[in-house]
């Protein structure tokens, strides 16, 4: 089973957030985990799995109310994370109306963190670094981390950085600017204004073309964690589970933990959109 299928599971979460399915969202939640359980399961979906599980355990109690983003730390920490499909489970029982299948994921690099969104409701939120120069990316090396609006254009696992979510930079709006000064061409620019507009990832998913606005820079995404620059080695575990205490380390990419870029990873398709937007001193 592809790393793809787990996010194509998630619909039928947004099922079992209705009572009147419950019972057979249980028995297909159920039978799905046992099936799953017997499945190779590849790199970056071990959290999907095990949200699945999650999320059949949830079918199964009343529900409990709690919001979209209770995995925020609480006063003592009194009330523990929550997986994806529980986040999931939460912001649809809420609100019935939402469509799993418009989901969007959205960064803040002011606030530092990466939102999960469906139907423009956050479902969880995860903190995150990035280049270590503020401000739009401009060229290639300036180790900062574009602005703007772009989609998923690929998913890769396993990779050096964990697991990596190719995003469509430069994008129109980048290749617009770079053609009035000179440094793409005029068939560059077109080729990734029709891509922009068909969604067609394949455009930045094939490293061969990064060749074709070399001034810009390419191959930004979301990862995980790997080799820093330095060439030590970064885990979640001698982070403290604490992404930002490794500062701004990237060459312009987006980086989060591995078991949150697991369930990011989870989440997306290509064609998912990607907002990334700026802030004071970024």
């Amino acid at each position: 089973m592809t790393v793809d299928a787990f996010s194509d599971i998630y619909p039928a979460l947004g099922r079992i957030a209705s009572g009147r399915l419950r019972s057979a969202a249980l028995a297909a939640s159920l039978a799905l985990v046992l099936v799953l359980a017997l499945s190779p399961r590849p790199a970056c979906a071990d959290d999907a799995f095990a949200s699945l599980e999650s999320a059949a355990a949830v079918a199964a109690s009343p529900p409990a109310g709690r919001p979209a983003d209770a995995d925020r730390a609480r006063a003592g920490g009194a009330e523990p994370p929550i997986s994806l499909a529980e986040a999931i489970d939460a912001a649809t029982r809420d609100n019935p109306g939402l469509s799993i299948d418009r989901r969007a994921i959205v960064i803040d690099k002011s606030a530092r963190t990466l939102t999960l969104e469906i139907d423009g409701s956050a479902v969880k939120r995860y903190p995150c670094v990035f280049g270590g120069v503020p401000g739009d990316k401009q060229r290639e090396g300036d180790h900062r981390t574009p602005e703007g609006l772009f989609f998923v254009a690929r998913k890769r696992a396993p990779h050096r950085f964990h697991c990596f979510l190719d995003i469509s930079y430069p994008g129109a709006a980048h290749a617009r600017r770079a053609l009035d000064r000179g440094l793409v061409s005029p068939v560059v620019y077109r080729r990734i204004l029709d891509a922009e507009q068909r969604k067609d990832g394949s455009l930045w998913a094939d490293p061969a073309n990064v060749s074709l606005w070399a001034p810009l820079g390419g191959l930004i995404g979301i990862h995980g964690l790997g080799l820093r620059l330095s060439g030590a080695p970064l885990t979640d575990e001698n982070l403290g589970h604490d992404i930002r205490k490794a500062g701004d380390w990237t060459e312009g990419c987006v980086a989060l933990l591995n078991g949150h870029v697991d369930e990011v990873f989870a989440f997306a398709r290509p064609g998912t959109p990607v907002r990334i937007v700026a802030g004071p001193g970024r």
